[in-house]
């Protein structure tokens, strides 16, 4: 194999890497909303368990 050869098929590669990092991108942003209304949840989750004794406490 020549080194000519070799340097198409490595630029081939890399263009395929390329395209395929770029469609990783955007599904990452497509989830990105979707992972942050879970965050909020999950905080708003986290709140709640931490003030249930409290509430429990002064309302029993």
């Amino acid at each position: 194999m020549k080194v000519e050869e070799v340097l198409a098929k490595l630029e081939r590669h890399e263009a395929e890497c390329n395209l395929r990092y770029q469609r990783i991108e955007e599904r990452l942003d497509d989830h990105k909303s979707s992972l942050k209304s879970l965050d909020v949840k999950l905080w708003a989750l986290a709140v709640l368990i931490l003030i249930a004794p409290f509430v429990q406490k002064f309302l029993g």
